[in-house]
């Protein structure tokens, strides 16, 4: 009778190592791959935005504005952000035709369950696949623990994409104003971005999973409140008359960044005003959009300066849509 051999302790430990050996080696190259994947799906993302961009303009020969303030609201009316007019243009004409958005303002929406199921609605092209976000302003702040304040008790759906936002001087010469391309009533045309189009950014990203980011990065709304409501695909109200207050607010919640001299921030920040500015999961840097539609990656190490010095930074000069110094970025990854 032939005895069969079996394998040895020995030999059953020395597989087992190789195995976790190969795992180990193929695990990083996959998780890349995933990665690279999620970075692609958030670029198509931004691509089709500005595919969107561009047909509004074609159709009202002007870009949407940052976000619509009714002149005769009260300052704890809503108003709705850059992203509600751009619906129809990006796939969403369906939902835009429920919220009736041109005629019915937040509050109202708030108040119709039908509009509000559509304002919880998960938005996979507002997202990127890398924020790891949740779908809803559900939770805490990741920075002090404190509930979030939601709108009117409302949780409503996130998204990660922002507009370059508001106005501010230059260093150099505070006497001259730049110009980002999405602001308060804005109402920019193409001939306006005298930088260049190609030289100019218009959309990015922003993801609450850095330190003191809030979960509700951005919603399709905009609220004004006594206090910032942190949840917003849109902007905070923060004044009634001063220009300067809704931007400063405008930071904290929404789909807009505020990103010139006097309370400027940075990429990836890692500290409290990292929720002011633009930020991702992607390893380095964030995807941008130019106004020419073009899709870019730049690095968190462009040039930026604190508020302190009196140099314009490169970062601030890329959102400036006249300031007479055109930026060119990187070459296109497509």
């Amino acid at each position: 009778m032939v005895r069969r051999r079996g394998f040895t302790l020995i030999e059953l430990i020395v597989c087992l190592v190789i195995i976790g050996l190969l795992v180990a080696l193929l695990l990083p190259a996959v998780n890349h791959a995933r990665e690279e994947a999620r970075r692609s799906q958030c670029r198509n993302n931004l691509k089709q935005l500005g595919l969107a961009l561009h047909n509004y303009h074609d159709t009202y020969q002007v870009f949407p504005p940052g976000y619509l303030a009714e002149t005769n609201a009260q300052p704890d009316e809503g108003h709705w952000s850059w992203c509600v007019p751009l619906m129809p243009y990006a796939d969403c004409s369906s939902c835009y035709g429920r919220l009736s958005a041109s005629d019915t303002m937040v509050q109202q929406a708030l108040q119709d369950e039908d509009k509000l199921e559509l304002l919880r609605a998960v938005r996979p092209e507002y997202r990127c696949p890398s924020s790891g976000s949740p779908e809803l302003n559900i939770g805490t702040s990741l920075a002090d623990g404190s509930p979030n304040r939601q709108i009117a008790g409302h949780s409503l759906g996130v998204m990660n994409y922002v507009a370059m936002n508001s106005t501010g001087p230059l260093r150099r010469d505070p006497k001259k104003l730049l110009r980002g391309p999405f602001y308060r009533n804005s109402s920019i045309r193409l001939k306006d971005v005298l930088d260049g189009t190609s030289n100019t950014v218009f959309l990015s990203e922003r993801t609450w999973r850095r330190r003191w980011v809030q979960p509700q990065a951005a919603v399709l709304f905009v609220v004004n409140n006594s206090t910032p409501a942190e949840c917003g695909m849109g902007v905070t109200e923060g004044g009634r008359d001063r220009e300067e207050e809704l931007a400063n607010v405008a930071k904290y919640d929404s789909g807009l960044v505020f990103a010139f001299a006097g309370g400027s921030a940075h990429i990836n920040e890692s500290h409290e005003i990292s929720r002011f500015g633009l930020s991702s999961n992607h390893v380095g840097g964030v995807n941008i959009l130019l106004g020419d539609g073009s899709v870019k990656f730049i690095t968190d190490t462009i040039d930026h300066k604190p508020e302190t010095e009196r140099v314009d930074s490169v970062f601030e000069r890329l959102i400036a849509i006249e300031d007479g110094m055109a930026i060119n970025c990187a070459p296109d990854e497509d």
